[in-house]
């Protein structure tokens, strides 16, 4: 399982930039693809390791695209939210340990609520700390809602492509 994890780190992170970061795809879209890894962590991934994965991931972006933490701030956070967001939406709390969140284990609707919440939180950290400032409150909405929602299809492409199982 976390040879896996570990695959999906590398090749998301090797979209990300190599795929992802080359699209010109104009000021408003800039999805950020690489969440995906902390979105398929196990449910039963212990908090302070689901935080040293997400800092790992950040500053790995932060790296390669020289973004001085922005990224590691905004993963950190979003994993730090994942737990809530998984108690708001799940009522039974008897997850297999290798369980991870799907469209396959958890269904569509759930899916959809799951990523998209996480993926607005993470777009719009990484968006306020690349603007700082509140004075574009309403065009950093803007982009982390169409940038969140470019990302959402595009994992959700993955999510079946790669995730669901074709019995």
């Amino acid at each position: 399982m976390w040879l896996r994890l570990i695959l999906i780190f590398v090749l998301g992170v090797l979209f990300q930039l190599s795929v992802i970061n080359n699209l010109s795809l104009g000021p408003f879209f800039n999805p950020l693809v690489y969440s995906l890894i902390i979105l398929k962590l196990p449910f039963k991934t212990q908090n302070w390791a689901l935080l040293i994965w997400a800092f790992v991931l950040g500053l790995t972006m932060d790296i390669f695209q020289n973004s001085h933490g922005i990224n590691a701030a905004a993963t950190v956070f979003m994993a730090f939210s994942r737990p809530f967001v998984i108690n708001l939406l799940t009522s039974q709390r008897d997850f297999g340990d290798e369980d991870t969140p799907s469209i396959r284990d958890r269904g569509t609707q759930w899916y959809i609520f799951y990523s998209l919440i996480l993926l607005l939180v993470h777009h719009f950290i990484v968006f306020i700390l690349e603007e700082w400032s509140a004075s574009g409150l309403g065009i950093i909405f803007l982009r982390s809602l169409l940038s969140a929602g470019l990302a959402f299809g595009l994992l959700l492409l993955a999510e079946y492509l790669f995730f669901v199982n074709k019995n």
